[in-house]
């Protein structure tokens, strides 16, 4: 992979005026167009999410800072855990490695590990704690964070009926499973034995909370039916 060699010194250095800096920007380019689909859409989550909700004002979170972190994670976990229905979870993962970077004050420049990239950030530990409760608080959110982007809620609101149709599928699956716990229960009360093939193969409802499922996972993961 090509690299440069720029005049940039480090900032804590007293030797900054004549240092200079390696950079790797043709080979970093190539992995992140190597990035399958889901890691380059958690990258993409992770900018929206600092431009939009942590808004930095200096340099402790940048862009750069957050691509290393999808690095590292595509780097040290199997590309097959990589998918649609797991993006949320590598999501978490990525915050929960900003914040240990900030709690630390460490992370290591994917190209060369040696390199602290949070060495020159110049937190006082009541930025740190608070950078720690802000980051704490996105991930307690869940997916529900993504509600807060100004670009998702301008998309779900361009898209109300694809919003309105998995809505209307949740609610009946959910009052599906009310039913049958009920059911379950008043058999179960009533001391009554309760056929497995039944319940589970014949009884309408069953069969339509399965239709349901399938009818989301097709929706979901339309490239999933020819498999």
């Amino acid at each position: 992979m090509g690299s440069f060699v720029t005049p940039v010194g480090f900032k804590e250095s007293e030797y900054e005026h004549v240092e200079w800096r390696i950079c790797f920007n043709t080979g970093e380019s190539e992995l992140v167009t190597n990035l399958n689909d889901t890691q380059v859409k958690l990258y993409v989550l992770l900018k929206m999410i600092k431009q939009d909700l942590l808004k930095p004002r200096n340099k402790v979170i940048t862009s750069y800072t957050l691509k290393n972190i999808v690095l590292w994670l595509a780097e040290n976990n199997p590309q097959t855990l990589f998918h649609e229905m797991s993006l949320f979870f590598w999501l978490r993962e990525a915050l929960s490695e900003l914040r240990r970077a900030i709690s630390s004050k460490q992370l290591p420049y994917f190209m060369i590990p040696e390199r602290n990239l949070m060495a020159s950030c110049k937190l006082t530990d009541a930025q740190q704690r608070r950078w720690i409760s802000k980051i704490t608080d996105l991930i307690d959110e869940g997916p529900i964070i993504i509600q807060r982007l100004p670009k998702m809620r301008r998309a779900i609101i361009a898209h109300p009926e694809t919003l309105r149709w998995f809505y209307m599928r949740r609610l009946e699956l959910e009052i599906l499973i009310l039913e049958e716990m009920n059911r379950q229960n008043r058999s179960s009360n009533s001391n009554l034995a309760v056929n497995c093939f039944d319940g589970i193969f014949r009884q309408e409802p069953t069969r339509r909370m399965f239709k349901i499922v399938f009818e989301i996972l097709n929706r979901m993961c339309p490239d999933e039916r020819n498999l």
